[in-house]
């Protein structure tokens, strides 16, 4: 399967994401390939699939989302696969070798581990092919047994300090990324946050959010054990004490009985017959729900690993034209303005948070349908507004 005619515009992204729409990380390298197209190349995008069914065979795996060809890698379960997942690269390079390779302009990688992202390296420079790290997270805690976290930390280290400062081209989140990557390894870098674009077949023919009597709240994700990522207890506690009799809280990502399990002392809040939970749903269910929402929430503690990141729910709430009450991790401080698109808290504590809360209960229906105005005609996150960033970027790779 030849590509013809693309005068070396060929961007190959490689990622650990389950396309379409499964996890927050496919939602990003989407919305990036999105701009890098209206920027005049043509990326063509790898991820992995847990399907027990998917072929090891790359080629015949291929897939349209969004009018981007895609291919799959077998997601693996076992620590044999994990293994051999370590040096999928071989399969990656003979692949773009066997069909690709002489239209390729880049390969970008994330999350594909340091053994793939080394192997990948020596191929690119083998058939001069720029290379470029997404860097979308910081690792800090490492789960699993002692050899496993062992190696997931040996792995991160080459991966960031030895790796990416040889092939200088860097893709940052957030400017805590930033900020470590050009002054502490002098890489080539540009911050891309989370980004969603209105081309995106996800955010087709959405329900209109329209004022009504009740008063909606809806958190959408997986917020990790016990809160690890986001502090979905905060948002319970804080709706059970704060939201008015004719409020609602739709919660996406997890079980009542996960939230009680994880949080026992939160039981009575949870019980709450205002707050539904719907445990995991698929991605278009919750994009329904946010549409028609007064406001999406979520929180997070202050820390390198949120300082680091960049919340996809946000662009995702902010494209949709739904304003989000959260607290100020990343660079949100640069995108929120109190009262005027959304509601941010002054720190990243609980008490903080159950403040800004209140006052979003408090608002009246005109001055939410302000902020929802407000809102809809903020493009700062729409990829449209990145598309000449990321074609002057790449262009002038190293």
């Amino acid at each position: 399967m030849k590509i013809n005619n693309t005068n070396g515009k060929i961007i190959f992204y490689i990622a650990h994401i389950e396309l379409p729409d499964i996890n927050a990380l496919a939602h990003r390298v989407l919305a990036n390939c999105i701009a890098l197209r209206e920027a005049g190349y043509r990326p063509i995008l790898i991820g992995y699939s847990k399907d027990k069914s998917t072929s090891r065979d790359i080629e015949k795996t291929h897939f349209v989302v969004n009018g981007f060809d895609c291919y799959n890698i077998p997601y693996p379960i076992s620590n044999m696969d994990w293994a051999k997942d370590a040096v999928e690269y071989r399969k990656i390079k003979k692949f773009i070798e066997n069909f690709f390779v002489e239209g390729v302009h880049s390969i970008v990688c994330c999350s594909i581990g340091s053994t793939n992202f080394y192997g990948l390296m020596r191929f690119a420079k083998k058939h001069g092919i720029h290379m470029v790290s997404d860097t979308e997270d910081w690792f800090d805690k490492f789960t699993g047994n002692i050899i496993r976290r062992t190696y997931k930390k040996l792995d991160e280290e080459v991966y960031v300090k030895i790796l990416k400062p040889i092939i200088k081209n860097v893709i940052t989140i957030s400017p805590f990324l930033y900020d470590y990557y050009t002054k502490v390894q002098n890489c080539n870098c540009i911050i891309v946050p989370s980004l969603s674009s209105d081309t995106d077949v996800r955010f087709k023919n959405l329900p209109e959010y329209v004022v009504d009597d009740k008063l909606k709240f809806v958190f959408s994700g997986n917020p990790g054990y016990r809160g690890s990522k986001d502090r979905i207890d905060w948002c319970v506690r804080a709706f059970a004490h704060c939201a008015p009799d004719n409020a609602v809280f739709d919660i996406f990502g997890v079980a009542k009985d996960d939230f009680i399990e994880q949080f026992p002392e939160y039981e009575i809040e949870a019980r709450d017959p205002k707050i539904t939970f719907h445990g995991f749903c698929d991605n278009r269910t919750c994009l329904e729900k946010i549409a028609v929402a007064d406001f999406t929430v979520f929180a997070r503690l202050l820390c390198q690993v949120t300082m680091a990141g960049f919340p996809t729910k946000f662009s995702e709430s902010l494209n949709i034209g739904i304003p989000s009450i959260t607290t100020p991790t990343s660079d949100l401080t640069d995108y929120i303005s109190n009262g005027v698109n959304g509601l941010i808290s002054e720190e990243a504590t609980y008490e903080s948070f159950e403040k800004t809360f209140k006052i979003a209960c408090s608002l009246s229906k005109e001055e939410i349908a302000r902020i929802h105005e407000n809102c809809r005609n903020d493009k700062r996150l729409d990829c449209k507004y990145y598309t000449q960033i990321l074609k002057d970027y790449f262009d002038n790779l190293y």
